[in-house]
């Protein structure tokens, strides 16, 4: 059997399900990208496609067509070397399996629909909020302009086209549109969790360690109102500290979501806290390897977890994993996914909400902060572990 991935950067999402699919010696993988990102196994044949050359600095609609054009190039060279997939698993967003069907019309297609940017969410769900501190801290909202709209131009035909559509969360099914949703199922590649587990040796006793994991420093994910709740909060608990990861960029967002002038999120952020960073009672680690990530997610006595309504973040799962007790704002993506009576909620990404919440969560003994973590743990372990979800896959993919 050939299956095909598509995807404009290799592994991605597809990284735990290849993986297994390399050790089954009936199966021939395939894989087209524009860039490779991580080791590629054993028993796996990756191209690379032209449009690689021409790094996109937005996904518009003309660069998405571009890139579409570079995998159809490569779909044409595997179609003349007589290798015909069975299945092509595609993530759409891109342009990635746009020519999919048209040059392997016999194939069955799988599309990967991460986000589909839908009018609603753009418009009304991205709210601002009262207590920001100023308009320069005010990202709160995606750019919901037609150039945005139109970026569904692509996912919308490779769809159109699919034999099968996943989504990884319900609430990311529930933003396409309901032509889309009949012959969609979630399945989401999951955490592993005999890699992220807890280990109550990595914990200080006298310390209340509070963690914050980001791909990029930005307001969708709540980065300046934490910033300026842990100024407020530091100061009154004295055992309190922080420790922030990801990388000093905005990975999502839209024009409203630069920092203030002279900085970036990372910069702004150290300035607000230099005194505690100082005291060595903050730290950013930046990015760091997946080792050194689950070894700080084990140390932690709380993990933050904020987001605006959008693609929930794979660390909300993998400290869940780790045994942490977890702070988050409440809303369709991390109720979806969070033990529903064992996480601190709070109703807004608020300054005066984030610290409300830390200060609840402080205030709460060691013992019931464990067993707290511990819940997210079974609730993780029941409905979101990598093993079990892959064999959701394996059936789709007709693999025993």
């Amino acid at each position: 059997m050939n299956i095909l991935f598509l995807h404009h950067n290799f592994p991605a999402q597809f990284g735990p399900l290849i993986a297994h699919l390399a050790t089954c010696t009936s199966v021939k993988v395939y894989f087209i990208c524009d860039t490779i990102s991580r080791a590629i196994p054993s028993r796996v044949h990756v191209m690379t496609t032209k449009s690689a050359k021409h790094q996109r600095k937005s996904a518009c609609i003309e660069q998405q067509i571009n890139s579409a054009y570079g995998f159809y190039d490569c779909l044409q060279f595997l179609r003349a070397q007589n290798i015909n997939p069975q299945y092509i698993v595609s993530h759409t967003g891109w342009g990635c399996g746009v020519f999919a069907k048209y040059i392997f019309p016999s194939s069955k297609l799988i599309s990967y629909s991460e986000w589909w940017f839908n009018q609603d969410i753009l418009s009304n769900s991205f709210t601002h909020h009262a207590d920001h501190p100023s308009e320069s801290i005010d990202g709160s909202r995606l750019d919901c302009s037609p150039k945005t709209y139109i970026r569904n131009a692509t996912a919308a035909l490779e769809l159109s086209q699919a034999d099968r559509i996943i989504s990884p969360t319900q609430y990311q099914l529930n933003q396409l549109p309901s032509i889309f949703r009949t012959k969609t199922q979630v399945i989401h590649e999951g955490v592993d969790t005999s890699f992220f587990r807890p280990n109550l040796n990595w914990r200080s006793k006298n310390t209340f360690k509070i963690t914050y994991a980001t791909r990029g420093m930005e307001p969708l994910r709540g980065f300046p109102e934490f910033i300026l709740a842990l100024k407020n909060f530091l100061p009154l608990y004295p055992t309190a500290e922080a420790v922030i990861l990801g990388e000093d960029r905005i990975a999502y967002g839209g024009v409203k979501d630069k920092p203030p002038k002279g900085h970036t999120w990372g910069t702004w952020a150290k300035h607000e806290l230099a005194q505690f960073i100082q005291e060595r009672r903050v730290t950013f680690l930046g990015f760091v390897d997946l080792t050194v990530y689950a070894r700080v997610l084990k140390s932690s006595s709380l993990h933050v977890y904020l987001t605006r309504p959008f693609v929930p973040s794979w660390s909300i799962l993998d400290s869940m994993a780790s045994g942490c007790a977890v702070l988050s704002n409440f809303t369709e993506p991390t109720s979806e996914l969070l033990h529903p009576n064992s996480t601190f909620w709070i109703p807004s990404l608020s300054v005066k909400d984030i610290f409300t919440g830390l200060s609840a969560a402080i205030s709460v003994d060691t013992p019931q902060l464990i067993e707290l973590g511990l819940s997210q743990r079974d609730h993780v372990a029941l409905h979101w572990d990598r093993q079990h979800l892959l064999q959701k896959w394996l059936q789709i993919l007709s693999i025993s």
